[in-house]
Order: C-alpha cells, then structure tokens, then sequence
C-alpha cells in the first residue's frame, strides 16, 4: 500500500512537470521525484537479505532522477539532500556490484568476476582498490588467461599493499607468471626459426 502512494506521488510530480514546464516549482517536484524513488530503496533489516542483495530497480531510478535534479537544479536548496541520497546510492550499487562479483567467484565464473570488478574499479575507484578487491581481480585475470593483466594487479597489490597478508602467495603466482611468460616467448622464438 505505501509503494502504491509512493508511485501515486511520482505520477503526480512527472504529470506536474510535463504540465507546467518552466514553473517556479519544477525544482521540488523534480527532487520529489527522486526522493520517492530512494524512499522505496528497500532498508537493511535484520530478518531479510542485506540490500545490496535485493531487487534494484527503485535504486536504478533513484540515481537517474537526482542526478537528473541535481544537473537541472544545481543552485536548489535541496540540492545537498538530493547528494546525500544520491551517495548513498551509489554505496549500495557499489555492495550490489561486490556481491555479486564475490558471487561468481564462489561459483568460479571469472569472466563475470572480472566484468563486476573492472566496472568497479572504473565507477568507484576510491571504495574499490581494497586488498581484497585487487587480490580478487589479480586472480580472475590469471584465471582467464590475462596474464598481463594479472601481473600488473599482482604488482599493484605488492606496492599498495605492503603489509598484506596474501604478499608471499602473491609474490608466489608474479614468479609463476613470469616464468609462462618467458616460456611462451621462447616458445614462439622456436616456431619462428
């Protein structure tokens, strides 16, 4: 019953905007709009699945209409809420994109586990480059054959890292890399005489 009036109210704002182009009021209504849509996020509760398990539609919408208000409205007082929100956001599309990365990697799909964490480390830099995070990328890559790319990962996790607990493991795997690197070009040296 709630969502119903949630989704009452959107259809009034949108109907309001499409009707009165322009008006003084766009700006709020644009904003409640997307307050809606975050207001119908579901929450964290102690008896369901974390959120950033759940269904993400009204999160989808969220973004896209605050980002929608805040570019349309950068000088509206309600533009500092509508950050709040929007930040929030992007924390849970983050969880969602984690979990499901952690997800295909439980089920050792690394393509999927690459594809999730490349897009996080491009959308969300700062909350991504985490020594898990790296270690994870660094071991799908080695599991899809990018041998390059692990290396580099490898690598990014010995400098940024320096205390980390995976460091002989991952020292370990650089060696191994090396060496297939060094086999594979002796290899193709072979084919080439």
């Amino acid at each position: 019953l709630l969502n119903e009036s949630y989704e009452s109210a959107i259809m009034m704002y949108q109907n309001f905007l499409k009707q009165y182009e322009g008006h003084p009021e766009s700006g709020y209504a644009s904003f409640r709009i997307g307050q809606a849509y975050f207001t119908q996020i579901p929450s964290d509760w102690f008896l369901a699945p974390p959120v950033y398990e759940r269904q993400q539609t009204h999160l989808d919408y969220a973004q896209k209409t605050l980002q929608k208000f805040i570019k349309e409205y950068p000088a509206h007082r309600l533009v500092p809420q509508a950050r709040g929100m929007l930040n929030k956001c992007k924390r849970i599309a983050f969880e969602h994109e984690l979990y499901v990365a952690t997800f295909y990697e439980s089920r050792d799909k690394f393509h999927g586990v690459v594809q999730r964490l490349e897009g996080l480390f491009e959308q969300f830099p700062r909350w991504s480059a985490t020594e898990e995070n790296v270690l994870m990328l660094a071991n799908a890559y080695s599991k899809t054959e990018r041998y390059a790319d692990a290396s580099f990962m490898y690598r990014v996790y010995l400098e940024r890292f320096p205390n980390g607990g995976s460091r002989s493991d991952v020292q370990r795997k650089l060696t191994s890399l090396r060496r297939k690197a060094s086999d594979a070009r002796a290899g193709n040296s072979k084919k080439g005489s």
